[in-house]
């Protein structure tokens, strides 16, 4: 037989389980977002090479971000809600 504590536990559960799939989602977007304007910068400075490689290399991508956000400080910070 099912407790209500039980019942209670498996609601929490399953929220918590929603929550996690949410927050993951709002973290690729964001992500994609960044991505997509830092492409856009590097495209306006005629920097095609760099996305480019950029696209082999993880770390030059990290470099690249870190570049962004020193340029574009304002931007890079999570809004707030």
């Amino acid at each position: 037989m099912i407790l209500a504590e039980d019942l209670a536990i498996m609601d929490w559960n399953s929220n918590m389980r929603l929550a996690k799939e949410n927050g993951i989602e709002q973290g690729i977007e964001k992500g994609q977002d960044k991505i997509i304007e830092l492409n856009k910068w590097l495209f306006a400075q005629n920097r095609d090479a760099d996305v480019r490689k950029a696209t082999e290399d993880p770390e030059f991508l990290k470099s690249l971000l870190q570049e962004y956000s020193e340029e574009h400080p304002s931007e890079s910070k999570a809004p707030q809600e």
